[in-house]
């Protein structure tokens, strides 16, 4: 749910900055990789060398996927709801 949004987001703030149409995919990408707040998923987009956005959105979801998982499994195995 915040990868879309977040893209969004960026996305109208960029083009209100001015951003011509190539540029805009590579500003929003950079405020991803800024903005983010997990260092470790921030070290993942840049093992993936001109990561481009639409590869750093999959890979996003993917990651968020796979917290929101985890999470779920270990509320699980401890008991939570």
């Amino acid at each position: 749910m915040w990868t879309r949004l977040f893209f969004v987001f960026f996305k109208k703030q960029a083009r209100h900055g001015g951003y011509i149409l190539e540029e805009l995919d590579a500003a929003v990408r950079d405020q991803l990789l800024e903005k983010v707040s997990s260092q470790e998923f921030v070290t993942k987009l840049f093992e993936v060398p001109n990561i481009q956005l639409q590869d750093a959105v999959t890979k996003a979801r993917a990651w968020q996927k796979a917290r929101r998982q985890e999470r779920a499994l270990q509320d699980r195995r401890y008991g939570q709801s």
